[in-house]
């Protein structure tokens, strides 16, 4: 069975706060102009050029890791999107958005996904990187099916200490959009966690049933 529940170290789901749904109590702090509108999952986040959450925490995670989010852009310009990072520095884990492509930068390193998934306004993405042996990333826009990648692995090194969304530090650079379910696992989620993330329409984080087509049944 998909497991979506075990290991989450924050979930703000965005439901017109930033309160943390996971049992560490991480609530993120709202500045600038942030607003709620209707999200994916419920309501979702809203910013507008110059907002952002975020949450100082004395936490932390390494590698296994697994961050994910779902995103609406308002334009195509280089977005912030979520990440576990330090504030002022390019300690930790960041994703963003840049020409279509899903960025994760470790440690000031970039690396993408290798397609470009996000290439609407208007449009609900699922994004998630999973860190562990390599750089895993899961993409696809609402409705659609998830494109998958691999890069080479950057060590997590340094101190991360803000938990962050709707921009990046490097930059920095703000998201013009909407944000909503943004998660952090502190393990490598498997890719039917990932299909059960991308399935979740809302409710407690628990595991959601489904079949794969690559599924083949067995009769008992």
């Amino acid at each position: 069975m998909p497991d979506i529940t075990s290991n989450l170290q924050l979930w703000w789901k965005l439901d017109g706060d930033a309160t943390d749904g996971s049992p560490n109590g991480y609530t993120g702090t709202t500045s600038g102009g942030v607003t709620w509108v209707t999200g994916q999952i419920g309501q979702a986040a809203h910013f507008a050029g110059s907002d952002a959450i975020q949450r100082n925490s004395t936490a932390t995670f390494g590698n296994p890791l697994t961050i994910s989010c779902w995103f609406n852009l308002d334009n195509t310009n280089l977005s912030g999107l979520v990440g576990y990072t330090s504030s002022g520095t390019d300690d930790g884990v960041q994703l963003a958005y840049n020409s279509g492509y899903s960025v994760c930068r470790i440690n000031g390193v970039n690396s993408d996904g290798g397609n470009t998934v996000f290439t609407s306004t208007g449009v609900w993405y699922f994004f998630a990187v999973v860190v562990s042996d390599q750089i895993y990333f899961y993409t696809a826009a609402a409705g659609g099916s998830i494109v998958s990648s691999a890069q080479t692995i950057q060590t997590i090194t340094g101190t991360a200490t803000q938990m962050v969304c709707g921009f990046t530090n490097y930059g920095p650079n703000f998201l013009t959009g909407s944000m909503d379910d943004v998660r952090i696992y502190s393990r490598a989620l498997a890719s039917t966690d990932i299909d059960a993330l991308f399935a979740y329409t809302g409710g407690a984080a628990t595991p959601v049933p489904f079949w794969r087509l690559t599924d083949i049944y067995k009769s008992p």
